[in-house]
């Protein structure tokens, strides 16, 4: 899941069930860090995604 504010999220259970063994997967680990770089200006690719205040 994604969103402004829950930046990227695992989903690890649904209504109290675990979703696969429960924990984050590599993938999402993988989506997590991406996005933190391109979001803080670290990754030149996208700094015109970025918008100063």
């Amino acid at each position: 899941m994604t969103g402004t504010a829950a930046e990227v999220k695992s989903v690890t259970e649904i209504d109290n069930v675990p979703v696969g063994d429960g924990k984050v997967g590599q993938i999402t680990r993988k989506l997590q860090e991406l996005f933190h770089e391109a979001s803080r200006g670290n990754d030149e690719r996208f700094t015109d995604w970025l918008t100063p205040i």
